[in-house]
Parts: C-alpha cells; structure tokens; sequence
C-alpha cells in the first residue's frame, strides 16, 4: 500500500485528501489526514461568529478548478436566494469544506482506503525512502510521501520592542483563541496591532458582543483593507506578456495605466492574479526585497478587500469613535495594576503619545517567518534539515510542485501548498491558488509512487 499521510485538515490539507480520493489510478493508495483540532475547518473557517464573512464573492469559492460554481450550487441547493456576489459566512464555508470531504470518501474508489486521526504531530524522522512521524500520543505513523499542510503561521509578536508585556495577562498573543476575546470586559479599552483583516475581524467580533470601551488600532502607515466592488472586470494582462522584472518600473506602468482615467484601480489589481506568480518568480531577489521594504502595505491593503457591508460598518466605528486608526510604531508598554500605558511615535510626527488602554491585542498578521514559530512539528523539522526556511522569511525552501527541499538543498518526499509557498510565489494563499495546488499536488503525489512502484517491480523481476 502507497502510504500519504498529510498533516493539517485546514483549506489546503482538506482539499488535498479530496483531491486524491477523486483521483483516477490503478494503484492501491492510503491515504491518513492527521489534524489536532477540526477537520475541514483550519482557523479561517473554525469561528463560531456569523459576522466573520469570506472576503471573497461566493461565486469565486469552488474547491475544485474545474467547477468553478460548485459552491454556488452547493449554496443553492440550502438557499435558492443566494447570488454569485453573496458574501456568505466562513462559518458556512467550512460546512461546505466538510461537504466536500465527506462526499469524497463516500465516493472513493476501491484503490483508496482513507482515514481521520485526531492527533497532533510532533516529529518526523526519515526511515530509510519513507518517514516515521510521532504523535502526541506516543503512538507513529509510517508513510511514503508527506503533506506539510501548515497553512498559516500563528500571529507574529513584534519584534519591537522587546518587552515583558508581552507574558502579562493584559497582552493577547492569538487573536483567534476565542475564549480570550470572549473574556474582554465589554466597557475595556482595547489597543489592536495591525489595521489589516484580522483587526477587522476583531471588531466586528467585540461589536457582536456588544463591546463598549474605546478601540485603538495602529499600523506603521495605518491602512484599512479597501472594500470590493463588484461592477470592476479585471483587465487581460494590463502588463503585456513578458513584464520587466523591476518594482520600479512595473509600478511606474501600473501608475500610468491608471492616470489615462480608463480603469478602475481594482480592475489592475485583479487583472495582475493570473500574472503574479510568475511576476515575483521573476523578480530578482533584491527587487523581492525592496517590494517588501516599500510596497507591500499598500498592494496588501488593496489586494486582500472588506465585504462592502463590512466596509461599511467600520466607517461607521470611525465615524462614532469608537474605532480610531492610528499610524505609527510602538516605542514601549508600562503596565500598572489597572491599566497599559502604550507610548507610540505617530507617523511623520515629532512627539510620542501615550495612550492608556485596558488590553492590547496582537492582530499583526500571520507571521510568515518560520524560525519564529514554536510548534513542536516544525521546530523538529528545521532542527534535523529536513525543512528549510527561504531567505525572505516569508515560507519554506521548495519547488514549483510544493516537493520541500532539505538542509543539503535535495529535493525529498516531503511537500506543502499554499501559505509555506509564499516566499517562491507570492500569491499563494487564496482559494483560486491552493485549489490548483491542491489538483497538482494530489497528481505529483500518485505519478511518484506509480513510478516508484515501477521501479520497485522492475528490479524484483531483473532479480
């Protein structure tokens, strides 16, 4: 039996089980999702808040590339009233995600047996071509080939400064831990870290409980997520064919398409999503460097947009003050028995501000630098070289197919898609990308054992 066992259940795991139950082989294949938490869900899809929307029209959400309207229909089929440009609930996403998962193995052929283990993974060792990977529980499992489905890494904690807050009681390292944020006084003052999605998704989530106190949200340039609109058509490569590899010059094209008046910004934005992989591929690595340096604000805050009906609501936050946006860094934190004081130097000012505030909370982001991250998998993997982190800080050392290359720079039998991907394609982290990674993946996986199977057979048969 060809062993594959892929760990984490979230988007890009869950599709890849689907992705090789469908799958047409002759070869016997067993297939194990190992996930501590619950299946099909991951932390986008887990929350229990109705007010947490998808950032994207349900129309642009199938799981599978060749069925571009398969959750539209799966909607309809629930509710006949819904429309391709409903912004849906993640919460109803992940019932699909499960759908999906559970119609799979329903349907699987004879020559796939496929099974769930509520676990954590702790470790990997190579054994000999395959891997022997450990379980909290004590227990192992062998498998041939290994997914990394890690998805997103926890919030990143700033790096500046360097301060004890950061263990007080008063500091909340994980925006998505829910009995944290459930926890918060409704008259508490909050200070937010990030302007981005997830700060967005904390509001409306403190708005939901009928929080009272002053919200306080700080970025270094205080960028809002832009809001979609729905009547924009993306251009058809609004670059040409064959971009120059140089930020300067592509935004210099990018500002000039849209000084002409044709175009609405979000129609460029959008007509860029097929060309972006190959674009940041392109790039040379201290282009890669200054677009992060420089641009990545500004594209992020216009490429990943509010739900106009979200938009809307937080204009009104601001509106009443409840919310305010703020535009600077954080110079330090004194904590008293009651209270936090934050002392900030505001954007393009000479004075810092001291601001108190009853709780401060971490919404910077995913961090994306896996040196930083804790979890007892990954500490393993990048202490033994079995895993490498790219030199932007932003994924993990791999090929275009997502097969993980190791300390030596060798190509193993370890793979990943989506998030861990970012740092060699830059867009990787949306349904339209990880669908088709997911699709490739589950392909490369079955021609590798069906050619080492070949292998296998050739030299018993010459023996």
């Amino acid at each position: 039996m060809n062993k594959i066992v892929i760990i984490g259940s979230g988007f890009s795991g869950t599709l890849t089980a689907i992705q090789l139950m469908q799958h047409q082989t002759d070869i016997m294949l067993d297939i194990t999702l190992v996930e501590r938490a619950k299946f099909g869900r991951g932390i986008a899809y887990s929350t229990p808040f109705a007010q947490h929307l998808l950032n994207v029209p349900a129309g642009k959400m199938s799981c599978f590339p060749n069925e571009p309207e398969h959750f539209l229909n799966w909607l309809q089929n629930k509710n006949p009233d819904s429309q391709e440009t409903d912004f849906v609930s993640r919460q109803r996403f992940g019932d699909y995600l499960n759908h999906c998962l559970n119609e799979a193995e329903q349907a699987r052929p004879a020559t796939a047996h496929f099974q769930k283990i509520h676990q954590e993974a702790i470790a990997i060792q190579p054994s000999g071509e395959s891997y022997a990977i450990a379980l909290e529980d004590g227990s192992s499992l062998s498998a041939d080939r290994v997914v990394l489905a890690l998805g997103n890494s926890p919030n990143a904690i700033p790096n500046f400064p360097k301060s004890p807050f950061y263990q007080s009681a008063r500091f909340i390292a994980n925006p998505w831990l829910t009995e944290k944020i459930t926890s918060i006084p409704p008259e508490a003052d909050l200070f937010i870290i990030g302007t981005g999605l997830t700060m967005v998704d904390k509001v409306l989530q403190l708005q939901a409980q009928n929080h009272r106190g002053k919200i306080i949200a700080l970025s270094r340039r205080g960028l809002l997520p832009q809001a979609h609109d729905l009547t924009c058509k993306p251009l058809i490569e609004p670059f040409g064919k064959h971009p120059t590899p140089s930020v300067r010059e592509l935004f210099r094209q990018f500002r000039a398409i849209l000084a002409k008046g044709e175009n609405n910004w979000r129609s460029l934005v959008d007509g860029l999503r097929p060309q972006t992989q190959q674009l940041w591929q392109d790039l040379p690595e201290p282009e890669k460097e200054r677009f992060l340096r420089h641009v990545r604000p500004y594209w992020e805050s216009h490429r990943h947009r509010m739900p106009p009906e979200i938009a809307g609501q937080m204009e009104q936050f601001i509106e009443t003050r409840q919310l305010e946006i703020l535009a600077g860094r954080i110079l330090a934190y004194q904590e008293s028995d009651n209270r936090v004081e934050v002392i900030i130097q505001p954007r393009k000012q000479a004075e810092s501000i001291c601001l108190q505030v009853d709780y401060v909370l971490n919404c910077s982001g995913s961090g994306a630098n896996f040196l930083q991250r804790t979890d007892a998998l990954v500490v393993n993997l990048i202490k033994n070289g079995l895993i490498v982190p790219d030199r932007l800080g932003m994924g993990l050392n791999c090929l275009p197919n997502g097969c993980l290359l190791n300390r030596e720079g060798a190509a193993s039998n370890l793979y990943t898609l989506g998030p861990p991907m970012k740092g060699l394609l830059w867009e990787s982290t949306a349904v339209p990308e990880i669908r088709q990674q997911a699709k490739t993946l589950a392909e490369t996986l079955v021609n590798s054992l069906a050619s080492q199977n070949r292998m296998a057979q050739a030299g018993h048969t010459a023996r």
